[in-house]
């Protein structure tokens, strides 16, 4: 998992996907979602287990 979001970190929008309707972006790491909000070069991290 660390290194998924480690790669996020970086490059967030090689990894990530867009959520319809909302500003938030979703990656998925094994049983997890990773829900992340990015503005302004910040990056808030949000872990939702499936």
């Amino acid at each position: 998992m660390t290194r998924k979001v480690n790669g996020a970190a970086k490059n967030p929008f090689l990894f990530v996907q867009k959520l319809i309707g909302v500003d938030l972006y979703r990656l998925r790491v094994g049983d997890y979602s990773v829900i992340m909000n990015i503005e302004n070069n910040k990056m808030v991290i949000f872990v939702v287990a499936a």
